[in-house]
């Protein structure tokens, strides 16, 4: 198991306009790879191609 997540004060939190919360996750590195390599191709930010595919996830398995 890791270890528990550092707490952070509501004052430390960035707010973004869009609503949108930040989060961190280790994923492997040919998959980092390639999400950039999409993101470049599609003139996306990556994390608007990690928010898709949550979001089909979240549908799919009707958790959303």
């Amino acid at each position: 198991m890791g270890r528990p997540p550092k707490k952070i004060s509501q004052e430390q939190k960035p707010e973004r306009e869009d609503g949108r919360r930040m989060t961190s996750m280790f994923v492997k590195p040919a998959i980092m790879d390639a999400l950039k390599k999409a993101a470049i191709d599609e003139k996306r930010n990556a994390y608007e191609i990690v928010e898709d595919a949550v979001l089909a996830y979240l549908k799919k398995a009707k958790r959303l």
